[in-house]
């Protein structure tokens, strides 16, 4: 039988190469690194608290008091870490050369097969955080600190509050919708205790397959004038957001689109990377390598995003 030594000197770190280049090659194609925040964490859970408001400075004149004004207390979200892993087994007989049995080679499906793997990893991710946005109209597991969905009429503004904030419209998605959404962070993203704007700036852009040529057309840095339209009026648009499309928004999602601020409160939290471990069933001549990650996705804020469901 094959050896320990063979196993750590020979296969285990082409392996590990392989699934490495798998990493690398899935990383540059994902949406959530463009998304979301990645925090490194320790301990058995991470705490995120979204902002309060004070509201605004209030004058005083000399030998008065500074006014006080307390923070409303807004939600504490807490992520715990959650396990994906997989392993894949290859017998010992598969690193054998046909002719000369003494000899170790390494057959290409298994070396594809290790960069398969490992780009799995990434994508699980992937839809796992795409899955907040595919899931975003409905509160369901995915539900926000407040209980609401991700895209909801009835945010409240900050715990505990009988204001709302709506983060949702239902157009579908052209020049006159961006507009439109635009308008509506503008009226919406409002602080409760002073009639002033909280700083929401979405530069993303994230949307289906189904949609992109309209995007395209309307978010192109060459599309001087409006698409489809006769008098060529200017397209204010042209290159003001960046357009991600993701594969993951189709079927029922395929209309969905959104204006995102990223990062901030997207987090995806890591207690652990994903890693490698390798070990022998000596019994039945198998080799097992083995990769886990521990991770947790939160979505803390609602201001971040800005969602449509493209119906009307």
């Amino acid at each position: 039988m094959i050896s320990r030594e063979i196993l750590d000197t020979f296969y285990t770190p082409i392996y590990d190469e392989r699934g490495k280049i798998g990493i690398e090659n899935a990383s540059k194609n994902v949406a959530y690194k463009k998304l979301f925040r990645e925090e490194n964490v320790k301990g058995a859970e991470y705490k995120i608290a979204t902002h309060g408001t004070s509201g605004m400075w209030q004058p005083f004149t000399r030998g008065e008091e500074v006014p006080q004004n307390d923070p409303l207390q807004n939600f504490t979200v807490t992520a715990t870490p959650k396990k994906l892993g997989m392993k894949i087994q290859v017998h010992k007989d598969d690193l054998r050369d046909v002719e000369e049995p003494a000899k170790v080679f390494l057959n290409k499906e298994r070396l594809f097969q290790a960069m398969d793997y490992m780009e799995k990893g990434v994508y699980t991710v992937e839809k796992l955080c795409m899955d907040r946005f595919v899931n975003a109209f409905a509160a369901g597991a995915y539900a926000l600190p407040d209980t609401k969905a991700l895209c909801a009429t009835d945010h409240p503004i900050v715990k505990s509050s009988a204001t709302t904030f709506s983060n949702k419209i239902t157009t579908a998605f052209s020049h006159d919708a961006l507009e439109e959404m635009e308008e509506k962070i503008a009226k919406e993203a409002r602080d409760t205790k002073n009639d002033y704007m909280v700083n929401i700036r979405p530069t993303i852009l994230l949307h289906g397959p189904e949609i992109a040529g309209e995007v395209q057309r309307t978010l192109n840095v060459n599309a001087k004038f409006r698409p489809e339209d006769a008098n060529n009026e200017l397209n204010i648009y042209s290159g003001r957001y960046i357009p991600i499309e993701t594969r993951f928004l189709q079927n029922a999602a395929a209309k969905y689109w959104f204006l995102i601020q990223p990062k901030g409160y997207l987090v995806l939290c890591w207690w652990a990377q994903p890693s490698y471990t390798s070990y022998i069933d000596e019994k039945y001549g198998y080799y097992y390598f083995q990769s886990e990650m521990d991770y947790d996705i939160v979505i803390a804020d609602a201001r971040q995003v800005w969602g449509s469901e493209g119906t009307t």
